[in-house]
């Protein structure tokens, strides 16, 4: 894998650590989705994500990621970066596609 690749992957796993500041160990999803500044910057990291993403499939279109991940980047969870998640969009998120894709991450460059 290049460094090119290797420097997208970094910036998708440094937005999910980012997004993961805001729901700490037990800390509800419903406590933290109230704030619409939170949501706010997890939606500019979801866009991160999503356009990381995109170039990764552009550059390795064969690359080794779920579907789960792939399928993020057809998703419109936010139609802009500016725009706020909803509280589903937000679950679906934390509970269906970030665990996925760090495993993902994980796999594809050492922590």
């Amino acid at each position: 894998m290049d460094s090119y690749m290797n420097t997208l992957l970094e910036e998708i796993r440094v937005a999910i650590a980012e997004i993961e500041t805001f729901f700490p160990r037990g800390n509800l999803i419903e406590h933290c989705v109230q704030d619409p500044e939170i949501r706010l910057v997890i939606g500019k990291n979801v866009e991160l994500i999503r356009e990381r993403t995109n170039h990764l499939l552009k550059v390795e279109p064969e690359i080794p990621i779920s579907d789960i991940w792939k399928s993020l980047v057809s998703k419109n969870l936010t139609r802009t970066c500016g725009e706020i998640l909803t509280e589903v969009a937000i679950w679906t998120l934390l509970v269906i596609h970030l665990p996925v894709i760090k495993s993902d991450i994980g796999r594809l460059i050492p922590a």
